[in-house]
């Protein structure tokens, strides 16, 4: 057996893969000759029978190293890290002073895609055992926000030496990597587990509505309730679905509940009020009312700030409209929503149920990001995240690019890890379940 054994799993490149499938093999080899020897043959027989019904160990091989090898996607961190490009080659048209910015922003995109690199490589399941911790280093960053005294705009920011950054965002993906992971753990534990894990999201979101960011608790809770709703319905937490899937929905709405009235003030605040909000939304959309579908229609003089303040901040999408046209601000879009088209694709296709969980939340993550910083740059609504990869932002763009990280490891993974009980599905399952059915018929006549 252990011949046979070699030359299966000599076939397969990953580490991980091969310990699993040489786990899973044996078993089933053990299995089928436990059941020769009831029926009368010796050890050495039932087991030598048993290896040659599970087939050829060349072509086996081969093929479980063709299922369970790690699978690298290029597509979508090179649509992120073109938009990374996008707006460094933005800046860079911008005047002389903004050069700076662009130099800037390259390091940031350049630091991001070495965080996103070597996470994609990284076990994401170790986030399994932190839990705990990553909710607590969350739930700190606000903390070192008031010790260091700084409000940029009534906001905590934080200051780390030469490093300073405003905390929410590094909040927000550390939340939902933190809550997603201990949900995974608290599989089986029904309702009162489904409740611990709600109390969880409660204090996240409250946390960040203290700060105030109310545009990334609203995010948030959309992450959230794409984590918990498909786990309570899926069995994940008991096997009572529908009591649980009717916890988990009522649950989810009434965060929204309470968040709606502060984004209707913020909204009329916004709109109508120029000293508070309005002033920068009347900018917005005087820039996109007299922008061309190609061109120039927003002049940059040399030594002038862009005619919107924060422009390279919060609304460059609104400035490229402006400078290049509308043609230019759509492809823009359309390359965003490629990725996330393609994000939520490769989500649906991963099996553990942790990994299927974390690419969902954050994917959904990443579509209300674009929907806000969309709204904002449109002039539809007063406040909202900057664009995804191609706003000016060093804490932004590496979480941005770090929380891909994780997804793309999750989805390298997908091939790697099973779900409890072993293969089931895989080729190796079938192959030894077909050999337990020629078993049967030799034994019948």
């Amino acid at each position: 057996m252990q011949d046979f054994l070699e030359q299966v799993c000599g076939h397969i490149t990953s580490p991980k893969a091969r310990e699993a499938v040489r786990r899973e093999l044996a078993g089933h080899i053990d299995d089928l000759t436990e059941r020769l020897e009831g029926e009368g043959l010796g050890r050495e027989e039932a087991q030598r029978r048993a290896v040659l019904s599970m087939g050829d160990p060349e072509q086996l091989g081969k093929e479980l190293q063709r299922r369970h090898c790690p699978r690298f996607d290029a597509l979508t961190p090179f649509l992120a890290l073109l938009m990374c490009a996008a707006g460094a080659a933005v800046l860079w048209c911008a005047p002389e002073w903004a050069r700076l910015l662009a130099v800037r922003f390259g390091g940031y995109a350049l630091t991001g895609a070495a965080v996103l690199f070597l996470l994609r490589r990284a076990d994401y399941t170790l986030l399994l055992r932190h839990p705990a911790a990553l909710y607590l280093a969350a739930c700190a960053l606000p903390l070192l926000g008031l010790l260091s005294g700084r409000r940029v705009g009534g906001r905590i920011w934080v200051d780390l030496g030469f490093i300073s950054f405003n905390p929410a965002w590094p909040m927000t993906v550390l939340f939902l990597l933190s809550v997603t992971a201990a949900c995974a753990r608290l599989k089986g534990k029904g309702l009162p587990g489904l409740l611990a894990a709600g109390v969880l999201c409660a204090c996240a979101l409250f946390t960040l509505v203290l700060l105030p960011q109310m545009a990334a608790a609203v995010i948030l809770w959309g992450g959230f309730l794409a984590v918990l709703l498909p786990l309570a319905v899926g069995g994940h937490f008991g096997p009572q679905k529908r009591l649980l899937g009717l916890t988990a929905s009522i649950g989810g709405l009434l965060p929204l509940a309470a968040l709606l009235p502060g984004l209707v003030h913020a909204y009329r605040r916004g709109a109508g009020d120029p000293a508070q909000g309005g002033y920068l939304f009347a900018l917005v959309r005087r820039t996109l009312s007299g922008a061309a579908a190609w061109g120039n229609t927003l002049v940059w003089p040399g030594e002038e700030m862009p005619p919107i303040p924060g422009g390279f901040n919060d609304f460059m999408l609104t400035l490229v409209i402006g400078r290049f046209g509308w043609i230019a601000g759509v492809l823009c879009a359309a390359v965003i929503a490629v990725f996330l088209v393609r994000m939520f694709r490769l989500s649906f296709r991963i099996r553990p149920a942790f990994g299927r969980a974390l690419a969902r939340g954050a994917a959904v993550l990443f579509a209300l990001r674009f929907v806000s910083g969309l709204l904002l740059n449109l002039g539809v609504f007063p406040f909202g995240y900057a664009v995804l990869f191609f706003s000016y932002g060093g804490s932004l763009m590496i979480c941005d690019l770090a929380l891909l990280g994780v997804f793309l490891s999750a989805w390298r993974g997908s091939a790697l890890i099973a779900e409890e009980g072993g293969f089931t599905g895989t080729l190796l399952y079938r192959a030894a379940r077909w050999a337990r059915g020629m078993l049967s018929k030799e034994g019948e006549s």
